[in-house]
């Protein structure tokens, strides 16, 4: 990256922080006011303490009055400073609130091709550590550091009117200061990316050897897993370091900044005292000033470097934040009326002449397929024949590099997504089931229905019966990913939530992968149930499913290569039989 680009993508992410920020101004106004409030206070509390010097050094005495007017502003002060922090640590949990709800957002709506390179790992860290650190510049960084350069401007004319010579002293430190700390707050931003850039390494390694745990055990790999996700925490370490190192500075700036101006002062002030040029009550009084400058300077070091810090996950969830959404295309396109309702027929599928590349890699060529109204059409092919991504192309996770795909005469490109897929039901291999109950996969399409409707649809792809038996009932409990469930009883179920959202097209990929005989003839007689209300698709390499297939596509290399019953093509096609008798996988 070069400097240019480096600066603009710290502009942008300032702009970022500052667009989350700005929706609370009401709230940040006042703290800012409590801040100023509480500035005003405190710098009251040296001009007191020197009128009472000044009376000791007259009269002998002081007035009790005046002494409590001074302890009475230091509660005032606190109660300030206790209103201020207990505001402004709720309206950083409003923005975070408000930055995890448009990343969150964005994630769940990104095109499709977009996780095949982002690990989910690292998305999650993005919207947890990230946006904590947004959390911590809001509430001990952008009010303090208003509230601290007030004071500290306060401070300054305050002491200005008390003696120049010691003012222009203090200045002259106070702009050094500045000046290293802004040198080390761009470097503060570029290590606080670095390192929360290895902590999403180590989510997105450790989410993976989550998810695969179980073959990794099968394979005694469970020591090669570690030792990966130990070198991602070792390289954390050193990305670690690194912004420790840069935020080092920060702490020692504070106190030789607070220190010298002590020493300087006081050796500078005590020689003016002694000549006579200035009051032992004036030094006093200008040194405590300087000691209230002090904190809100620390202050301003500190906000800087949070301010920074949250730059820094700010540009990590920018990115996020700049990716188009899947369905941004669709705003403009004109809406298929027959499409955004549930339909009371099976629709007619077509595919005309598709073709698909990806990277000068050809995936389908001229593709035509046609599925009747309630129909059940099967697809065989290899592995890698594109048997998936044809439905990939027909939920518009993708998009064909060229021809036409038609649902009930409709060209799906001109539909918004959302309206397709209220129609299509989709059945992954291995009929991934989301962690939660019976009732949360069967609803996930429909929203709140009633428990008669869930029995219904349970009942028609045989699963009520056994569900009946369970304590739980609906609100069983299927475990991670369905663990608790069979691969057939999985597959019923995904199908059970395609009839409860009422969809048109079922598409089933290798819905029989891995079942046992028993449960794929149960599966089957759930199919041909189903055709009266839905066009089925399913891709297979078995026998007993194509078996009830009314016509097969033969898919060889992308391409159609035959097109017929599932008999007929038995007897005439000899890479149908050899697809059917080696059970290649799909």
């Amino acid at each position: 990256m070069t400097q240019t680009e480096a600066s603009q993508t710290r502009v942008k992410s300032w702009s970022t922080l500052f667009k989350f920020i700005t929706p609370h101004w009401r709230a940040i106004v006042g703290g800012m006011i409590l801040a100023i409030s509480a500035a005003a206070v405190s710098l009251a509390q040296p001009l007191i303490v020197q009128e009472l010097i000044n009376q000791a050094q007259a009269t002998t005495s002081i007035s009790v009055t005046l002494v409590l007017i001074g302890v009475g502003l230091v509660f005032v002060a606190a109660a300030l400073q206790y209103g201020q922090a207990l505001l402004m640590g709720r309206v950083s949990e409003d923005v975070v609130v408000g930055v995890r709800t448009s990343l969150i957002g964005r994630m769940l709506r990104l095109p499709i091709a977009e996780y095949h390179h982002r690990a989910p790992g690292d998305l999650v860290i993005r919207a947890t550590n990230d946006t904590n650190s947004i959390r911590t510049a809001v509430a001990a960084g952008f009010v303090d550091a208003v509230g601290a350069v007030l004071t500290v401007g306060g401070a300054v004319v305050a002491m200005l009117i008390i003696d120049p010579l010691l003012t222009a002293i203090a200045l002259t430190v106070l702009l050094a200061t500045a000046w290293a700390v802004q040198h080390v707050g761009s470097r503060l931003q570029a290590a606080a990316h670095a390192y929360q850039s290895a902590v999403g390494r180590i989510g997105s390694l450790i989410d993976r050897a989550l998810k695969g745990v179980t073959t990794i055990r099968a394979f005694n790999a469970t020591d090669r897993e570690e030792a990966s996700i130990v070198a991602a925490v070792d390289s954390t370490r050193g990305a670690g370091i690194k912004l420790a190192r840069a935020a080092a500075p920060f702490a020692p700036m504070n106190y030789l900044s607070t220190q010298l101006l002590l020493m300087v002062v006081f050796a500078i002030g005590g020689i003016r005292v002694a000549s006579g040029e200035l009051s032992i009550a004036t030094l006093i009084s200008f040194v405590l000033f300087l000691m209230i400058m002090a904190g809100p300077l620390g202050q301003v070091i500190s906000a800087v470097a949070a301010m920074r810090m949250a730059a820094g996950g700010t540009q990590r969830i920018q990115e996020i934040l700049d990716c188009p959404t899947e369905g941004q295309s669709d705003s403009n396109m004109n809406m298929s009326p027959r499409l955004c309702t549930p339909r009371q027929r099976p629709p007619r599928i077509q595919f005309n002449n598709v073709s698909l590349s990806v990277a000068d890699r050809q995936i389908l060529t001229d593709v035509s397929i046609e599925a009747e109204a309630g129909s059940i059409t099967g697809i065989v092919g290899a592995s890698g024949a594109g048997k998936s991504t044809l439905f990939s192309l027909l939920e518009r996770f993708d998009e064909p590099s060229s021809g036409s795909i038609y649902f009930d005469g409709v060209d799906i490109s001109t539909c918004s997504r959302e309206s397709l897929r209220s129609q299509l039901a989709y059945v992954e291999q291995g009929a991934p089931i989301l962690t939660g109950s019976v009732r949360d996969n069967l609803t996930l399409g429909a929203g709140p229905v009633g428990d008669e409707a869930c029995w219904a649809v349970l009942d028609m792809v045989r699963l009520g019966s056994m569900l009946r038996t369970r304590q739980g009932g609906l609100d069983t409990r299927v475990g991670n990913s369905g663990v608790t469930l069979s691969g057939g009883e999985r597959q019923r179920l995904a199908i059970a939530r395609s009839l409860l959202a009422q969809r048109s097209l079922l598409l089933l990929d290798e819905p029989t992968s891995g079942l046992d005989s028993l449960n794929e003839r149960i599966l089957n007689d759930v199919l041909r149930d189903l055709r009266r209300t839905m066009t089925i698709i399913f891709t297979s390499h078995r026998a007993a499913a194509v078996g009830i297939a009314d016509s097969v596509h033969v898919l060889e290399q992308g391409r159609v290569t035959a097109t017929g019953q599932p008999e007929k093509l038995k007897s005439e096609n000899a890479y149908y039989r050899e697809l059917l008798g080696m059970g290649t996988s799909a």
